[in-house]
């Protein structure tokens, strides 16, 4: 029986944590293997983990695809409209002359919260002919008539931040921008906020809408999709794949999973890239510690011994890793959990001229590079040698 194929969707789970870390590294063994042995596609792109798009990336869509909100609706109990946005409550806190951002699923909104809130601000948004729909306390949705001419940024990419940058952008703006400000006096003095400031609850003041466009159109059709997110069971929908909920780990995602050859996309949430985002690096570490030893290391370990046929993953930091049983064998390349970046760039060339193959002990190096001269030769596997503790 052919075995199933993982791909991991693990946003936040390389990182960058906001502020950087004060100790050394996480320790994960697991990871460390991975991503040494694992061939590599696309670039860092240097900011906060993106959720949305690790999800994206992993069934196929392309790097400018939107429509995050109408994808999420499509798994949400909201109805149905000719457009979506997704407008999430949110706390704003005054820091001198900015605003910072602090998404609701970090101040403890409750259901009942949640939908006085949303009624208060629907009244901002209507002349717009937007409805706002609660689908569960952090996450709302406006129904559109058509798509809104704007631009928008994702909560955790101004999460801590100043807002300024993520406000709308784009010809319709100036309207949004006046219905966010409304929506903001609307939930400024009402009385579940009052409420939550007299328990010392931070109020939750403010929508952060983003998402906007077209439902995206995934390229890969998994065999079935593991999460409790609203945006992999859309793109399951989209992709006619089954979705299912969210198992506790590797060992019985495979239990579930093993009679059902193809590609399994799994899908763990924002959890890691809020963590990351707030430069929270307590949370961070037992998260990434976590994901190591509920997922990591058991498919690693199924990979070893062939009851995985592949594992892929998606960190939402712009690249994505694939291993297969055959990669698990590349033991010249060290499971180091960081490589100096300057020795890497400097003597990649090195790994771009040589393919090594492991024979005879591991003493044997065959050049494919062709009209390659002995003396070149030599020198190349000297600088190899003196690399050794880096590579």
């Amino acid at each position: 029986m052919r075995a199933p194929a993982l791909v991991l969707v693990a946003a936040g789970l390389l990182g960058p944590v906001r502020g950087g870390l004060s100790g050394s590294a996480p320790r994960v063994p697991a990871l460390a293997r991975l991503l040494a042995r694992a061939d590599r596609t696309g670039r860092p792109h240097g900011v906060a983990a993106d959720p949305a798009r690790a999800v994206l990336e992993a069934f196929g869509c392309p790097p400018d695809a939107e429509g995050v909100a109408a994808a999420c609706a499509a798994a949400e109990p909201v109805g149905e409209a000719a457009a979506w946005l997704r407008a999430d409550p949110v706390h704003l806190r005054a820091d001198h002359d900015r605003l910072l951002l602090f998404h609701a699923g970090t101040v403890g909104l409750t259901p009942g919260e949640a939908e006085a809130l949303a009624g208060a601000a629907a009244e901002a948004f209507a002349p717009l002919g937007a409805r706002l729909r609660v689908a569960a306390p952090g996450r709302w949705y406006l129904a559109l008539g058509r798509p809104a001419r704007i631009r928008t940024l994702p909560p955790w990419a101004v999460a801590g931040r100043d807002v300024a940058p993520g406000l709308p952008e784009g010809p319709e703006a100036g309207a949004w921008r006046r219905a966010l400000t409304e929506a903001q006096m609307l939930l400024h003095g009402h009385e579940v906020n009052a409420a939550r400031e007299a328990r010392g609850l931070p109020p939750v003041n403010a929508v952060w809408l983003w998402g906007e466009g077209e439902a995206p159109h995934p390229r890969r059709r998994p065999q079935a999709v593991w999460s409790g997110e609203p945006l992999a069971a859309g793109l399951a929908r989209a992709a006619a794949a089954e979705a299912r909920p969210l198992p506790p780990g590797s060992g019985a995602w495979l239990e579930a999973a093993s009679a059902v050859a193809g590609t399994h996309v799994v899908a763990l949430g924002e959890e890691g890239a809020w963590h990351a985002a707030y430069g929270d690096e307590a949370a961070w570490r037992g998260w990434v510690e976590g994901v190591e030893r509920a997922w990591l290391a058991p498919a690693v370990a199924a990979l070893g011994r062939g009851a995985l046929a592949g594992l892929e993953l998606h960190a939402g930091e712009g690249r994505c890793w694939r291993l297969t049983r055959g990669g698990l064998r590349r033991v010249w390349r060290r499971a180091r959990a960081s490589v100096p970046g300057p020795a890497r760039r400097r003597f990649g060339m090195i790994w771009r001229r040589l393919a090594v193959r492991q024979a005879a002990g591991g003493r044997h190096m065959a050049v494919v590079e062709s009209g390659t001269l002995r003396n070149q030769v030599r020198e190349l596997r000297g600088r190899l040698e003196a690399l050794r503790g880096y590579l």
